[in-house]
């Protein structure tokens, strides 16, 4: 939901100060309307009794690792998973390196949702 061309490591501050990637905009303007929703309920309400939560990419239990419209850490996954299966000593990776992602396991987000529904309300 941040700028393609975000400063890294991305910051907070850096959402909507310019283009959203275009292989993720539908994505993404669906989480900022939610984060928009909520600020809006605040205001009228006069109370912050709403919480969005924008979590980075998540993987887990039941992910998808279908090589080909897996997310990035489901893939690396079960690439390093048959590399070690078939003992291969060399794995090859496409890319420069430089991007920086954040990864967080989906029962952590599942367990911070029930606490922030716990403290909202």
């Amino acid at each position: 939901m941040y700028p393609k061309s975000s400063l890294q490591p991305i910051k907070e501050d850096y959402l909507f100060t310019s283009k959203i990637e275009e292989t993720s905009e539908a994505f993404a303007v669906a989480k900022i309307a939610g984060i928009i929703a909520c600020k809006a309920y605040n205001i009228e309400s006069k109370a912050n009794r709403f919480i969005a939560l924008a979590p980075n990419t998540m993987f887990g239990p039941h992910d998808n690792f279908d090589l080909d419209n897996a997310h990035v850490l489901s893939a690396l996954l079960r690439i390093f998973d048959e590399a070690r299966r078939g003992k291969m000593r060399k794995i090859e990776l496409w890319g420069s390196g430089n991007p920086r992602r954040e990864f967080i396991f989906s029962e952590d987000v599942a367990d911070a949702s029930i606490f922030c529904v716990g403290e909202c309300g």
